[in-house]
């Protein structure tokens, strides 16, 4: 009996966990996320600026997404000692590269 459709030849992506193109996708690829590395890609921007950027995001999701992306290690955040908290939040290389290919991506689509 044959199998119907072709089959998928095996690749580097064909065990789970061994392919680092669809952990990455499968972490910035939310709504949210792409937009926030996007904004991040000139320099570091406060969080209320970022807010302010992002059309329709709220509080909680951006801290949310800010926590996520600080722990995968795609962006960081620098705290400075003042009166009141205040800090910048940066991307890191591959969040600006995941940035850039997300831009080219949205263009194509």
């Amino acid at each position: 009996m044959q199998a119907a459709g072709p089959q998928m030849p095996a690749g580097p992506c064909s065990e789970p966990g061994t392919c680092r193109a669809r952990e990455i996708l499968e972490r910035v690829g939310d709504k949210w996320s792409l937009q926030v590395i996007f904004h991040l890609r000139d320099g570091p921007l406060r969080f209320t600026a970022l807010r302010r950027g992002i059309d329709g995001i709220s509080q909680r999701m951006l801290t949310v997404t800010l926590r996520g992306l600080e722990r995968d290690g795609i962006i960081s955040r620098t705290m400075y000692p003042r009166h009141a908290a205040s800090g910048r939040l940066r991307a890191h290389a591959n969040g600006r590269h995941a940035a850039a290919r997300g831009r080219r991506s949205h263009r194509v689509g």
